[in-house]
């Protein structure tokens, strides 16, 4: 049986599963799943779950399948966390720590590190990472949940579909809402799509299309 590794944040991990099953559960049914997503993650921890992982199997991925969603890039790993495993949101710590001493100088590193076109620099480069380990794989699909150009992302075909930005056109939820309540942020006529497209790339190489997920299920 074709196995599938799958590495994500909230948007492949078991965010919400007990809501109703999603597109990794329906998968599960066909193919052998290795689910190494976390939900919270980041890029750098996420990177070196699929690096230890691919230096740990030692080449013999070459008929299985990875499915790798990039976590937004802002967030950073913070050695002093309570959760050393886990990326948080730089924001998050600012908040916590505005009255510090030091909260100033953490809002202007921020700033620094963070603007869009630092943002950018730091997706490819992590990109660029991921398609590297993707070689040890029959098959890679990329996905991502950080606002860039599409254009920036021709390079690599599989690597321009922005996961996030479907969740937002479903248009049943926002950030400013708080809490998602889907399964993987996403409805579940969306999972069925997510689903049958992936299983169409694996089985016929049909890229996955951005325009086929419904929008505006409210």
């Amino acid at each position: 049986m074709t196995k599938i590794w799958i590495y994500g944040d909230s948007f492949s991990s078991d965010f919400n599963n007990n809501v109703s099953p999603g597109w990794v559960d329906f998968l599960g049914k066909k193919y052998t799943i290795i689910n190494q997503s976390s939900t919270g993650i980041g890029p750098i921890t996420l990177l070196d779950r699929l690096t230890n992982d691919v230096y740990t199997m030692s080449g013999n991925t070459c008929n299985d399948i990875l499915i790798f969603i990039m976590p937004c890039v802002a967030r950073q790993h913070f050695s002093f966390t309570t959760k050393p495993l886990e990326e948080h949101l730089f924001y998050d710590h600012l908040e916590r720590y505005t009255k510090a001493t030091y909260g100033n100088f953490l809002k202007e590193f921020y700033y620094y590190y963070m603007t869009n076109h630092k943002i950018e620099q730091l997706f490819i480069q992590h990109l660029l990472s991921v398609m590297q380990l993707s070689s040890y794989f029959k098959k890679a699909i990329i996905m991502h949940t950080d606002e860039l150009d599409p254009e920036k992302l021709n390079f690599y075909a599989n690597s321009s579909l922005n996961i996030y930005q479907i969740c937002l056109d479903e248009n049943v939820w926002c950030p400013s809402d708080g809490y998602d309540s889907r399964r993987n942020h996403l409805s579940e006529p969306n999972h069925h799509i997510m689903y049958k497209q992936i299983v169409d790339f694996i089985e016929n190489d049909t890229p996955i299309d951005a325009n086929m997920f419904l929008k505006n299920l409210k």
